[in-house]
């Protein structure tokens, strides 16, 4: 029986029903389709269902304001279809979701299956849909199926678990690997209750808004492993144009940002119960690797939460694994940089491994975020215990910056973050990269403060979006709109975060091309700056102070001596400034100036005498000292600022050197303390240098006491003899690797290690044995020694390591 009811043109739609004798009883699957201009594809989802091997079922029909008289297609097949009903509605444009709440509202089914109009049906599709659905005992606890969907009968979107079936709300998907487009079957019932939102003057809001919704409720869906839906992905549809959907409808997009952000939320904190049970009785039972592997496991969006990597990290601490405990919470730095427990956390495990540089750094920036209730002791402890002054407190600082951005203060704000170390980076290159561009000066000290109502114009709403959805953790979202902020500027705060959000998803080929434009864009704004040194001469260890001069110039830097004299000298927001300490009194105003600049400046410290120097010493963001037992000392005296040691202590030369030949005559420069054991019957020749402390004896001769200069040209001998107290890093070792005087030392020391591992000399317990080793070496055994030391040598008199320890400050 045919029944057409008609409306005039001016009402919202026209109705037809076509009712089959074969389907007037009971119908299980409202199969509802949206179509818009899809004449043309119409046809193969009508045959898929016309092919289903059961067809207890009804297909609704609505046509979202279609012009390509999509209706003469569909008349003739309401006229002649008999195996289920068809019903046609056509609407005026308002988009899927609302033709989807009008649908249910019609449909009789008591499942609910939307299929796209470019999509059909596999042909045992609705006899899968019903099977599963009786599958299911104790529906009220079930929203509905789903199955696969295809891009053929055999080649999946997506992935899917291995197991026949699992029982999962739309929010849990990822924790058992469903991913990609599905197709989900809802009872109708349910959707009837979970109707989707309708915003006036917009027409597209994502389906997910109501599934999240019904998850959020904890309502599940029997996920199947059948394929029942062959997807087709047209140039027009809507997963191929979801851009422009956002663009058109900006306020349906962030509702569906706000409920989506929401229900994971509710999501989160209920799997974050879950996780803090399970981790409560595995402390109990004391399993720790088994919480180590169950945190590890869970799916991404739990696990990066902060509180679950505080956990892990705590867990492998419990198990002494600090450096893997350290990068998990130095990676939380970087995502949730506004937090202060990961700081926290990590200044109290550098300072039990004293160091106490990093452990301040740390300590700074948990000060920056902590409440006002929360960080009196704090910086009661970085005054008491690290001796700061209150305008060392970066905390102080940061209130400043608040004042000045209250006030309108741009520029005023702007230099004092940029300038402190204590603000993360990409902050700061951000801000470099923006100088003299005042709009996003302002959103970006906006974003360092966390101030929620950032205005801006409408064509950077994009930029102040993305970070703002950045660290509020809304990664899927900040990630649309920090691809259209990069087809625009590759500003380096945008790369940074879209290498990190990338990297989370896995896309590591992607997010490494990314992070590669952030270290080159990062790169040209630092080059901006340059690296300055000081030059002074009229002090103490004359030769070393020279040396380094020497290489500051032999690596391209400016001389700030010159620059002062020429006057009118302004340093830059990147510029660095070495300095060699001791320093005079009038080096020390300039170095005062750059601290409180807040430029970098770097240290290198030849020696200290009085625990007063420690205030000084901690101004600096870098120190580089002569030796390991000078760091020893000066963290013993409480430096807290990093610290650096050159592995051997350089020694430039611009002479040639003769090659030393094998023979039985060994030195000793300035360190006569061994010779309380000189045996007079020794046959081989000692020729000791330096001040003379001693009387000449037999095959002990004084050679007298040269400048350093001019000592390793004075040198006869063909080995160094030193103390079992000299270290690898001493003047003296260098002295003998520079020269290529193969070392004698004491065995049991670190030097003694040194040596026989790189076979460049030979190792005594007393004195009386030097004369049978060297009776036991030939010409050749001493040539291979030499030969040994010559990398040492040349890298000494080139001053490669205090290269490497000054490359290693510098970045």
């Amino acid at each position: 029986m045919l029944q057409k009811t008609s409306r005039s043109n001016s009402e919202s739609f026209t109705e037809l029903t076509m009712k089959g004798e074969s389907v007037l009883g009971y119908c299980q699957v409202t199969v509802f389709t949206s179509t818009y201009n899809r004449r043309y594809t119409l046809e193969r989802l009508y045959e898929s269902l016309r092919g289903q091997t059961v067809k207890p079922m009804e297909w609704i029909i609505v046509d979202d304001g279609s012009s390509d008289d999509t209706y003469q297609l569909i008349f003739p097949w309401i006229e002649t279809e008999i195996d289920f009903e068809i019903i046609y509605l056509r609407v005026k444009n308002g988009g899927k979701h609302r033709a989807i709440n009008k649908a249910c509202d019609l449909a009789r089914g008591d499942l609910f299956c939307i299929v796209d109009s470019d999509d059909y049906l596999t042909n045992d599709a609705i006899e899968k849909i019903i099977t599963w659905e009786q599958s299911i005992q104790g529906k009220p606890g079930y929203a509905g199926v789903a199955g696969n969907k295809g891009f053929s009968d055999h080649q999946l979107i997506g992935r899917t678990f291995e197991s026949e079936y699992v029982d999962a709300t739309s929010l849990e998907r990822e924790k058992y690997q469903i991913e990609g487009d599905k197709a989900e079957v809802f009872y109708t019932s349910v959707l009837k209750k979970y109707k989707f939102p309708e915003i006036q003057g917009e027409n597209f809001i994502t389906e997910s808004v109501v599934w999240f919704h019904i998850a959020s409720d904890g309502l599940k869906i029997r996920w199947f492993n059948d394929i029942i839906y062959i997807a087709n992905y047209l140039e027009d549809g809507l997963t191929k144009n979801g851009d422009q959907l956002i663009q058109k409808n900006p306020k349906g997009t962030l509702l569906t940002q706000y409920l989506q952000a929401s229900y994971y939320q509710q999501f989160i904190l209920k799997e974050k119960e879950e996780v803090r049970h399970y981790i409560h009785e595995v402390l109990v039972s004391g399993d720790l690797e088994a919480g180590i592997t169950y945190l590890n496991g869970l799916i991404p969006r739990v696990k990066n939460d902060i509180d679950i990597q505080l956990m892990l990290a705590q867990l492998y601490l419990y198990l002494g694994k600090i450096s893997v405990a350290k990068n998990i919470l130095n990676d939380m730095t970087m995502v949730y940089s506004k937090d202060a427990r990961p700081y926290l956390k990590l200044g109290k495990i550098e300072e039990r491994q004293q160091q106490l540089s990093l452990a301040v750094s740390h300590y700074q920036k948990a000060l920056l975020y902590l409440d006002e209730s929360a960080n009196q002791s704090l910086i009661e402890k970085l005054k008491k215990t690290y001796h700061f002054t209150s305008n060392q407190i970066d905390r102080v600082l940061l209130i400043r910056v608040k004042e000045h951005y209250k006030k309108g203060e741009l520029e005023e704000a702007k230099q004092l973050i940029i300038k402190n170390p204590a603000i993360d980076e990409s902050y700061r290159l951000e801000l470099g990269f923006y100088f003299n561009n005042e709009r996003f000066v302002y959103y970006i000290i906006g974003l360092i403060l966390g101030v929620d109502d950032i205005s801006s114009s409408p064509e950077d709403l994009d930029y102040v979006k993305a970070h703002q959805l950045f660290d509020q953790c809304q990664y899927d979202q900040s990630l649309v709109y920090l691809f259209k902020v990069l087809s625009k500027q590759l500003t380096p705060l945008s790369l940074y975060r879209l290498s990190y959000i990338l990297k989370q998803k896995g896309q590591l080929g992607l997010a490494t091309k990314y992070e590669n434009l952030y270290r080159l864009v990062s790169n040209q704004i630092k080059s901006s700056g340059r690296i300055y040194f000081i030059e002074e001469s009229t002090t103490p260890l004359h030769k070393f102070r020279t040396d380094i001069n020497t290489i500051f110039h032999q690596m391209g830097f400016h001389s700030l001596n010159r620059e002062l004299e020429l006057g009118n000298f302004n340093f830059s927001i990147f510029d660095t400034v070495l300095f060699q300490y001791p320093f005079s009194s009038n080096v020390e105003k300039i170095f005062n100036s750059c601290c409180t600049l807040n430029l970098k400046t770097i240290l290198v410290v030849h020696q200290v005498e009085d625990l007063n120097e420690m205030i000084q010493l901690n101004q600096a963001s870098r120190l580089i000292v002569m030796s390991h037992d000078l760091k020893t000392k000066l963290i013993e005296q409480g430096c807290y600022c990093q610290l650096l040691v050159r592995e051997h202590l350089d020694y430039l030369i611009n002479q040639e050197l003769v090659v030393p030949t094998f023979s039985k005559n060994v030195i000793l420069v300035e360190d006569d303390e061994i010779l309380d054991d000189w045996n007079d019957n020794h046959s081989f020749t000692l020729n000791v240098y330096g001040k003379k402390t001693v009387q000449e004896r037999t095959h002990l001769i004084y050679k007298g006491e040269f400048d350093l200069e001019q000592t390793p040209l004075k040198l006869e001998g063909s080995f160094g003899l030193v103390s079992p107290h000299t270290t690898i890093d001493s003047w003296q070792v260098s002295l003998y690797l520079l020269t290529k005087r193969p070392l004698i030392c004491f065995e049991g020391t670190e030097l003694a290690t040194f040596v026989l591992e790189h076979e460049l000399g030979f190792v005594i317990s007393t004195l009386d044995e030097i004369e049978a080793k060297l009776n036991e070496i030939s010409n050749e055994d001493y040539a291979y020694m030499v030969d040994h030391m010559t990398p040492y040598s040349i890298n000494i008199a080139s001053g490669v390591y205090f290269k490497q320890a000054l490359a290693t400050a510098l970045k």
